[in-house]
C-alpha cells in the first residue's frame, strides 16, 4: 500500500508532465495542440512499433535510479511482443507467443547473491492470451478487447483538454528536419495546472498521515521522496517533442523540477528525467524465444511456483 502512494505521486507528477506537454502545444500556422495530442494517442494505441524509455531521477543532485526499457511490438504477429527492462540491480525480460507470456528476472550486484537465478516462465494460468495496446495495459486490460482502452484515452484526451487554458500558446515550433517536426516548452511553478499542484499536496498528505514523523526518519534511508513531507511544489517543467509527417511520436524528453521541505523544514529537490524514443512503426519484428532449445530454463509458471513454495515451506520448518 505505502509503495503504491509513492507510485501514485510519481506517476501524477510524469502524468501531469506528459499531458501539460500535450495541453500546450502550438505549430506555427496549424493546430499544433492536436498535433501532439493525436500522437500521443497513436502511440498509445499502436499494434506495431520499437520504444525505448529511459527514465531516472536526482535527489539533492545525487543520481537514485534509473530505468531504462526496450518494447518491440507486432501484435499482429505471432511473436507479440518483447520487453526488456534494465535497473541498477535486476533485468526483467518478457516474451509473448503462442498465446502465452514467457517472463525471466536476472539478478545484478547484491541481489545476485541473494537471490537464485530464475529460469524463463510460461504463464500457463491463462490459456491463449492476447496481449494489445499500450493503453490497454495501463488501464489492466491488456488480455481482452481495445474497448476499454480507447475509454481510456478519450477520458486523458478529455482531461488534458480541461486543463490546457491559455498555456495552448507556450510551446514553440522549433522547426523541421527530414520530415521530423521539433517542439520545445518550458513551464514555472505559476504556469502548471492547479490540479496538478493539489493532486501532488494530497497525495503527500495520504502518504505522510500513514507513518508518524519517526517513521519517516527511519524510512527514508530507502524511500529517499519521503524527506519530501510538505510544500511540495513542481518548480519547473521543460520538454522537447520530435513528430514525423505521419503523425507519430519520434522522441519525446520531458525533465521535471520538485522542490519541498522535510519535517524541519529542510530543503531538498527532486529532478525527474523521461526520455521516450520511437521507430519503425508499422515495420517491427519481434524477437521470438527459442524454447525448445533451453530445455529446462523454460518452466511453466504453476509448477515452478508449486515447487518452490513447497521448498520454502520445507525450509520454514526446519
Amino acid at each position: 500500500m505505502k509503495k503504491s502512494k509513492k507510485r501514485a505521486l510519481i506517476s501524477l507528477i510524469l502524468g501531469g508532465a506528459v499531458f501539460c506537454s500535450a495541453a500546450v502545444a502550438t505549430l506555427a500556422n496549424s493546430n499544433g495542440y492536436g498535433i501532439y495530442k493525436n500522437a500521443l494517442k497513436n502511440l498509445l494505441m499502436s499494434r506495431n512499433h520499437t520504444m525505448v524509455i529511459k527514465a531516472y531521477d536526482y535527489f539533492d543532485g545525487e543520481k537514485k535510479n534509473e530505468v531504462v526499457t526496450t518494447e518491440k511490438v507486432n501484435l499482429d504477429g505471432d511473436a507479440k511482443l518483447h520487453r526488456v527492462e534494465n535497473t541498477d540491480d535486476m533485468t526483467y525480460e518478457e516474451y509473448f507467443q503462442d498465446g502465452h507470456s514467457i517472463t525471466k528476472h536476472t539478478w545484478k550486484g547484491a541481489n545476485s547473491e541473494k537471490y537464485e537465478e530464475d529460469p524463463y516462465l510460461i504463464d500457463d494460468y491463462i490459456s491463449d492470451q492476447t496481449p494489445q495496446t499500450m493503453a490497454s495495459r495501463f488501464t489492466g486490460t491488456a488480455y481482452y478487447d481495445d474497448k476499454t482502452s480507447e475509454k481510456f484515452v478519450r477520458f486523458m484526451e478529455i482531461a488534458a483538454d480541461l486543463v490546457t487554458g491559455d498555456l495552448k500558446n507556450n510551446f514553440i515550433y522549433e522547426g523541421e528536419q527530414d520530415n521530423i517536426h521539433t517542439y520545445s516548452i518550458t513551464l514555472d511553478s505559476f504556469q502548471i495546472p492547479e490540479i496538478i499542484s493539489s493532486g501532488i499536496d494530497l497525495i503527500t498528505s495520504l502518504n505522510n498521515s500513514s507513518y508518524d514523523v519517526e517513521d519517516l526518519k527511519e524510512r527514508v534511508e530507502y524511500n529517499y521522496t519521503g524527506y519530501l513531507y510538505q510544500d511540495i511544489v513542481i518548480d519547473n517543467l521543460s520538454a522537447v517533442v520530435k513528430v514525423d509527417d505521419d503523425g507519430n511520436i519520434r522522441d519525446n524528453n520531458v525533465t521535471i523540477n520538485v522542490s519541498g521541505n522535510d519535517w524541519d523544514g529542510n530543503a531538498h529537490t527532486w529532478e525527474l528525467h523521461l526520455d521516450l524514443s520511437c521507430c519503425d512503426y508499422g515495420t517491427t519484428q519481434v524477437d521470438r524465444l527459442d524454447t525448445e532449445s533451453l530445455g529446462d530454463e523454460v518452466q511453466k509458471m504453476s509448477e515452478y511456483y508449486k515447487r518452490t513454495s513447497v521448498e520454502e515451506t520445507e525450509e520454514a520448518i526446519d
